[in-house]
């Protein structure tokens, strides 16, 4: 949940959390800890007063680059939509510094 609050933190319009079709991950993850993972975090960007539909759960089969594509257009088509008084509301927005090398 932090990295997924730290994306916007750092001024992302929307977070796919992607994963793996239900009952067909072969990482061995538990399928219910990503769903739970999921609520709690809107929950938590809905306290903060960030349209928690900025976040999305996409579960896939391995290797639907496809259906993966038209799950990221779908949430920039949903951000768009989103009246920009809502979407310009970060949880605190700051300049992405420069690294030196």
């Amino acid at each position: 949940m932090g990295l997924i609050l730290k994306a916007f933190d750092f001024g992302a319009e929307g977070v796919i959390l992607l994963g793996c079709e239900p009952g067909n991950c072969h990482f061995g993850a538990d399928s219910e800890y990503i769903v739970n993972e999921y609520e709690r975090t809107r929950r938590i960007l809905e306290m903060l007063g960030v349209w928690k539909d900025r976040l999305a759960l996409v579960r896939l089969p391995a290797y639907d680059g496809r259906e993966f594509v038209g799950q990221v257009n779908k949430l920039m088509e949903e951000i768009e939509r989103i009246p920009p008084s809502r979407r310009s509301k970060l949880i605190r927005s700051r300049p992405v510094e420069e690294v030196k090398a």
